[in-house]
């Protein structure tokens, strides 16, 4: 299967457009899960007997606390000056990382000093409590855990979800595989397209082309994919059009010619200098 131009054309510009929402997104999101993974490293620490809320608290707070000083000592880092690191942030992974067990050892220091006794008595008190009725509670069940209906129900629901889910499962998804069904592209295009794009990485842009107005993007897309179109030429005259061409170009026009090609207008213009030059009715693309 080809790849359809059209298709990836739309699609690129679909995600342009929505990059900056979603770069903010997956940016909050990943701060989150670094404030949780930080935030547990430093917890380790805190060896001070404490409910679990207050145990999440601290958690959160040298969590965030830990992602801070991570962003703040990122540039010390020793770590390779490369694209693929600056995009997954790992500095500031690293950083954090850093920050977090330090803090770990100033809360192990810390609860040296303090104590938790009142806590533990209160601890131990709702835990008395909750074994009472516990045992309370079991006096009239049956004894034998694989007899029990609670317990029964609880294993016949995992298997048949697990069945369900074993019978509906396709594999795991792939971003990479994802990307390529939006932009119309099969695994063999993909590595065609990685190989022009590694033979063309150290060369420069043919001239004019970063600079053409958007329109004229999807003219020339238009005009690879109907090259016969090029054979149905007739006059045009656009003073305006000729005057901007000449302008950018700096020579003569002394020919112009026009073609419908997938309902859009193709000019053609050639210069007293030979160039030929492709333009809409408003705008040069591009000229050689």
């Amino acid at each position: 299967m080809a790849i359809d131009p059209a298709q990836m054309a739309a699609s690129l510009s679909e995600i342009v457009a929505n990059l900056p929402v979603i770069l903010d997104t997956l940016q909050t999101v990943t701060y989150i899960l670094l404030v949780l993974f930080f935030g547990s490293i430093a917890v380790m620490g805190f060896r001070i007997y404490a409910p679990f809320w207050k145990k999440l608290l601290v958690r959160l707070l040298f969590g965030v606390l830990s992602l801070f000083s991570g962003a703040a000592i990122a540039g010390f880092m020793p770590l390779p000056d490369n694209i693929i690191i600056k995009l997954i942030q790992l500095d500031v992974v690293v950083g954090g990382i850093v920050a977090s067990v330090i803090f770990a050892v100033s809360l192990f220091i810390l609860c040296k000093g303090l104590s938790s006794e009142e806590t533990l008595k209160k601890a131990i008190e709702r835990l008395q409590n909750a074994l009472k009725k516990e045992q309370l509670r079991h006096r009239l069940r049956p004894k034998k855990t694989m007899s029990d209906p609670y317990f029964l129900a609880g294993v016949v629901i995992i298997v048949l979800f697990l069945l369900f889910s074993a019978f509906n499962f396709t594999g795991f998804p792939s971003f990479q595989e994802s990307l390529m069904s939006t932009l119309g592209m099969t695994p063999d295009d993909f590595e065609s397209l990685s190989n022009v794009l590694d033979t063309v990485k150290d060369t420069d842009l043919p001239e004019g082309i970063a600079d053409m107005p958007g329109d004229c993007y999807e003219l020339i897309s238009a005009l690879g994919r109907s090259p016969e179109s090029m054979t149905e030429l007739s006059d045009y005259t656009n003073q305006q059009l000729k005057s901007a061409i000449e302008q950018g170009t700096g020579d003569t026009v002394v020919d112009m010619k026009h073609t419908a090609v997938e309902g859009n207008t193709v000019v053609i213009a050639i210069t007293g200098t030979g160039k030929t030059c492709i333009a809409t009715e408003t705008d040069l693309c591009i000229c050689r």
